[in-house]
């Protein structure tokens, strides 16, 4: 007779890894709680710890998932990171984020640098037009790609851009829509300018804050496929790290009787 063991039955949930991970340079959920009266960091998700430092106590609000930062342009609230060469053009390439804007005005999401000289990589802001805007600093000037009919106020939208050294272009997409193109010239600047949430650098100071919630903050070393980032807007739900999703069942252990 063969020996008696125990053979264990894995019913339900299973995350399996979710190839989101795969590439991820930094990501900032916001799920800091902050009234605002005092200094609130934001931790990095990703595997580098890229922690955002909060300048002028920059509260919480509810976000697409959790919570968010609620930015207030009049009290020049704005996140920030010093400089990284992963963090910079050409080794982050893919960004992406939700918004949710409380105004109509020129309002800077994400940038890095300097943007009034060459130290300035990139900025990714909103217009009252409204529209969004990618701007990629080259040797050859602003490249900037425009998607017009971008959100009006109080709603949640997610955005993507990013830079495709190969094919020479910059993409940028918003929700589950189509993305857009723009064929760039001259070579992208890398600077070791500070990485900016809710602000941009200009002229050395900082500007063009945004007002609204900005919330799950993501840079990838890759671009993500279409299918990773339709499982990023995940409906107009959104999908946080780990960006996981469970197979179905209970996700609990069971041990059948002996099998002889």
């Amino acid at each position: 007779m063969r020996p008696h063991r125990l053979i264990p039955i894995l019913l339900g949930k299973r995350a399996a890894r979710s190839s989101l991970l795969n590439g991820l340079v930094a990501y900032w959920k916001m799920d800091e709680s902050s009234d605002g009266s005092g200094q609130v960091d934001r931790a990095d998700s990703g595997p580098n710890a890229f922690t955002l430092t909060d300048y002028n106590t920059t509260p919480s609000g509810t976000g697409i998932v959790s919570s968010g930062a609620a930015f207030a342009s009049a009290n020049s609230e704005y996140l920030g990171r010093v400089d990284d060469a992963k963090l910079r053009t050409g080794a982050a390439v893919f960004f992406d984020f939700w918004v949710k804007r409380a105004s109509l005005a020129t309002q800077a999401i994400l940038s890095k640098g300097d943007t009034a000289n060459t130290t300035g990589e990139f900025v990714v802001y909103l217009t009252n037009a409204p529209s969004f805007v990618f701007r990629l600093r080259t040797t050859a000037g602003n490249q900037n790609l425009t998607l017009n009919g971008g959100p009006q106020t109080n709603v949640w939208t997610y955005y993507y851009c990013y830079y495709d050294a190969g094919a020479g272009k910059i993409y940028a997409g918003m929700n589950n829509g189509a993305v857009q193109e723009l064929a760039i010239s001259g070579t992208p600047y890398t600077g070791n300018g500070s990485l900016y949430v809710g602000g941009q650098l200009y002229n050395a100071g900082v500007t063009n804050f945004f007002n609204g919630l900005i919330d799950e903050v993501g840079v990838w070393d890759r671009i993500l496929t279409t299918a990773e980032i339709t499982a990023r807007y995940n409906g107009g739900a959104g999908l946080t790290y780990p960006f996981s999703t469970p197979e179905s069942g209970s996700g609990a252990f069971t041990y059948p009787s002996c099998i002889g």
